[in-house]
């Protein structure tokens, strides 16, 4: 399962969870779904809101891993949260 995700991904995810102050992001030591659950607490606890392409790297990763029904209601947030970003940005450009 974890060979579909390479290093660059995981490095990606881990800078992530970083940059959000996750402070035992470390302590997953290469594991992808522990760091996805780190993030997904966070996400959840604190409302926070991630850039789109923080969303898409994360909802990219549980698309290759074959994730999207186990973590169906993270998803969906992240699904809708794109959609609304995408909107958003859509509108601004309109707009100029």
């Amino acid at each position: 399962m974890y060979n579909k995700i390479d290093c660059e991904e995981y490095k990606s995810l881990l800078n992530l969870a970083i940059s959000l102050k996750i402070i035992d992001a470390k302590s997953c030591k290469g594991s992808i779904t522990c760091l996805i659950g780190k993030i997904k607490k966070y996400y959840n606890d604190f409302s926070i809101s991630l850039k789109l392409e923080e969303i898409t790297l994360i909802k990219e990763i549980l698309e290759k891993l074959k994730l999207e029904n186990e973590q169906e209601e993270f998803y969906n947030e992240l699904l809708s949260a794109e959609e609304n970003l995408t909107e958003q940005l859509n509108s601004y450009f309109i707009s100029r």
